[in-house]
């Protein structure tokens, strides 16, 4: 079961928590429109195609299928 969470929803920013499960993002926007929180990272849009999962321990994994996503450690 996945578990989302909207944090913002705001002209030019869309911020959602991926607590646990599986998202498939395609984003057709200008780059750091559309982020995506997990508990251990921070996945920014950079124009792509991508798939994020997070198991209930917390691990992840990000599949880029086309285009960018920056990633980095939460709290950075």
């Amino acid at each position: 079961m996945t578990r989302l969470r909207l944090l913002q929803s705001a002209a030019g920013r869309k911020r959602i928590a991926l607590d646990r499960g599986t998202i498939h993002a395609t984003i057709w926007a200008p780059p750091g429109e559309f982020v995506v929180d997990t508990a251990s990272a921070v996945a920014v849009d950079l124009g792509c195609m991508y798939t994020l999962s997070i198991e209930e321990n917390g691990n992840g994994l990000l599949s880029t299928t086309l285009g960018w996503v920056g990633f980095h450690s939460s709290g950075i």
